[in-house]
């Protein structure tokens, strides 16, 4: 509780300091304390070791999508692009789970997520269809839509991209 209070007093060392001492001095820290260790870290600036705590609380019984969708972006951010698309595959089995409205944004931030994962590798076609995917599920996001014309483009595909673009 301690470290909350320093996190609302925004000072991230102290608080950080203090989710160490909780962790550590439990058997079995939960999945909610290790994952407010890691997004510590991450603010702090260390992904790699946010990475760390995050592997160590994800298994099999992790039912929240978006554990997983930040477990991803940890992993594409740590080079381990394979990884993460895998972490993204059983997150989009988890939100179906989830009611409509919430269901949609996450998947829209998946199919996001894969996209850029596809691109890294250069796999432009499977990039194109999760762009597609995010698009169809946020199709407000003039980023991701600018992001799916250029892919289509890319793959010479400019009466899609034309479309995408007056939509």
């Amino acid at each position: 509780q301690v470290a909350y209070i320093y996190l609302r007093m925004e000072d991230l060392t102290t608080a950080l300091s203090c989710l160490e001492k909780a962790v550590h001095s439990l058997q079995h820290p939960g999945a909610e304390l290790l994952f407010d260790l890691a997004r510590l870290y991450d603010q702090l600036g260390d992904p790699h070791e946010a990475l760390e705590v995050v592997q160590s609380a994800v298994n099999e019984s992790v039912k929240d999508a978006r554990l997983l969708i930040y477990y991803a972006d940890l992993l594409n951010r740590c080079n381990q692009g394979l990884s993460a698309q895998s972490a993204l595959e059983k997150a989009l089995v988890l939100a179906q789970n989830e009611p409509v409205d919430r269901r949609i944004p996450i998947e829209a931030e998946i199919y996001r997520l894969m996209t850029s994962g596809m691109i890294n590798t250069g796999s432009i076609h499977a990039a194109l269809d999760s762009a597609e995917k995010a698009l169809e599920r946020s199709p407000e996001d003039l980023v991701l839509r600018t992001q799916t014309a250029d892919l289509s483009m890319a793959l010479l595909k400019f009466d899609a991209a034309r479309k995408i673009c007056k939509m």
